[in-house]
């Protein structure tokens, strides 16, 4: 599990590193916007980290379990309004209408999310914040 972890967290670093150098020379040459190419390496290794950490953040958020109790309030509400939704759940999951209630909360409240890419993601974008925090700190005297 640890191998796997820090090679695929070395493989987000790398790829987000790779792809920022190859939209920085694209972008210089097409665009010509007089900034340094220091500058915009950090520029756009930023904006390609973004995405892979707001994602690699809502997993972990997801893992931990933050929407289960949004999850399972909506559906014991839709169970109890709609009896056509209540009727579909009964005859789908081969429920009893008196196990209702705790089949819900083992199926939603209770429920385990588990991503393989949630912890490389989360700590290879922060790392890679964390180095851009430091670069442009000494880059800049602060």
């Amino acid at each position: 599990m640890k191998k796997s972890l820090i090679r695929d967290t070395f493989f987000i670093i790398s790829g987000t590193v790779i792809a920022s150098l190859i939209i920085t020379f694209v972008g210089n040459i097409l665009l010509h916007d007089g900034r340094t190419l220091f500058y915009n390496y950090i520029d756009y290794i930023y904006f390609v980290n973004l995405p892979l950490f707001v994602v690699g953040a809502m997993m972990f958020i997801t893992e931990r379990g933050l929407f289960n109790v949004f999850i399972y309030s909506t559906n014991k509400v839709r169970s109890v309004v709609s009896s056509k939704y209540r009727y579909t759940l009964l005859e789908s999951e081969d429920v009893d209408a008196s196990e209702m209630d705790e089949f819900l909360k083992n199926k939603y409240l209770y429920a385990d999310h588990q991503f393989d890419w949630t912890m490389p993601l989360f700590l290879g974008s922060s790392t890679l914040y964390g180095a851009i925090i430091l670069v442009i700190s000494l880059y800049y005297g602060i």
